[in-house]
């Protein structure tokens, strides 16, 4: 904190003190007792008034409070500068029931503020002034809180885990997330969320696992990703998502289970792929999704499961895996896909499964055949063509791959 800031600016401001409410009965210490954790420096003065009359000077780590009786009370906790208030899923965390000011202290830091406060219901203001840029596991477990205020984010950089498990959120405000780069579990398991509004992600390089597990939402706006490196497991499970915008992934390298298991998902459109270079169960069991676009796989090297279990999948285009090393389940039980294109498998050292559970038409299995005989391939390659069969012009390629190239080759055998 800079002296200039501390001493002409926060110390002549009108001040008002952070204020909670806490249920003593409620799981924890006893049950007329309230221990509240916070962070200071020896250097920083915190004032408690305990809401029976009585207060106390705070200090760093454990303050733990008597009542008369057993009830709920009205904490005030005043200071201009301090660490901040630390639950981290420990000690009293359920005790407290309501955010009912942060106040107009700074806050140096806010992870794991409130971590684990599963009887926390609401937050009422959210003014709160901090210079902490990493509000990690902020909310994280407030199993009972459905809505939250219009925080101020302005400063965060990181928002990791900061709403997850928030099982009763609903919809969330407008957040300003101008600066946060990372935001990986974010809302991870908010099962209850619906809607997001257009947050500004243009900075953001990390979204691992932001909206995993939401299975009640059903849009998502077109957020700004253009500086996203890794987008893995973003939308995992978020089972009721029928369709996605235009996202600009063109800097992301990572995609892996982005879209895992959302089994709504009916189409997608051409996302820009160019720097991908892993697409891991990218669109695994999307059990809904029919088509897809040719999207760009030129820089993708694995692409295991990429549409593993798309039972609905009936054609796909001639993506270019001339770069793929591990195409491994790639199309495992698509069991609608009857023709596929002449993908290019020269690099390819995995095809273990790639078409298992699927039956090609025989011709379109044995042109795949054929052109593979005409590719400089890897040597030792597992290959699966699912049930489909061959003709005997492809019976000549196929033993050809398997006496030339060593590759081990599982079908329908011959038609």
């Amino acid at each position: 904190m800079r002296p200039f800031f501390e001493k002409h600016v926060l110390q002549q401001q009108p001040f008002k003190p952070m204020i909670i409410v806490v249920d003593t009965t409620k799981a924890g210490s006893a049950s007329n007792t309230f221990v509240l954790p916070i962070i200071k420096a020896t250097t920083e003065a915190v004032k408690i008034y305990w809401g029976d009359d009585t207060n106390s000077i705070g200090v760093n780590g454990d303050n733990t409070h008597v009542y008369a009786a057993s009830g709920v009370y009205t904490v005030k906790i005043e200071s201009k500068i301090f660490g901040g208030v630390y639950f981290n899923n420990g000690g009293d965390k359920a005790k407290i029931t309501k955010i009912a000011n942060y106040g107009q202290g700074v806050s140096r830091l806010n992870i794991g503020s409130f971590y684990g406060c599963s009887s926390l219901l609401s937050i009422d203001i959210g003014n709160i002034v901090s210079n902490g840029a990493d509000a990690s596991n902020q909310y994280r477990g407030c199993t009972a809180l459905t809505t939250v205020p219009l925080l101020n984010l302005s400063s965060v950089t990181s928002a990791s885990y900061m709403f997850a498990y928030c099982t009763a959120l609903t919809t969330v405000p407008l957040l300003n997330l101008s600066s946060v780069t990372s935001a990986s579990y974010m809302f991870a398991y908010c099962t209850a969320l619906t809607t997001v509004p257009l947050l500004n992600l243009s900075k953001f390089t990390n979204a691992y696992a932001m909206f995993l597990g939401c299975t009640a939402l059903t849009t998502v706006p077109l957020f700004d990703l253009s500086n996203l490196i890794n987008a893995t497991g973003m939308f995992y499970q978020c089972s009721n998502i029928t369709t996605v915008p235009l996202f600009n992934l063109s800097n992301c390298t990572s995609t892996q289970t982005m879209f895992y298991q959302c089994t709504s998902l009916t189409t997608v459109p051409l996302l820009n792929l160019s720097n991908c270079t892993n697409a891991f169960a990218m669109f695994y069991q999307c059990t809904a999704l029919t088509t897809v676009p040719l999207l760009n796989l030129s820089s993708v090297t694995n692409a295991t499961s990429m549409f593993l279990g798309c039972t609905a999948l009936t054609t796909v285009p001639l993506f270019n895996l001339s770069n793929c090393t591990n195409a491994q389940s790639m199309f495992y039980q698509c069991t609608a896909l009857t023709t596929v294109p002449l993908f290019d498998l020269s690099k390819v050292t995995n095809a273990a499964n790639m078409f298992f559970g699927v039956t090609l038409t025989t011709q379109s299995y044995s042109d795949f055949l054929i052109n593979l005989a005409t590719l400089p391939l890897q040597s030792g390659v597992s290959f699966h063509g699912g049930n489909s069969k061959y003709n005997p012009a492809a019976a000549i390629a196929r033993a050809y791959l398997v006496s030339n190239f060593g590759w081990t080759i599982t079908d329908g055998g011959a038609a």
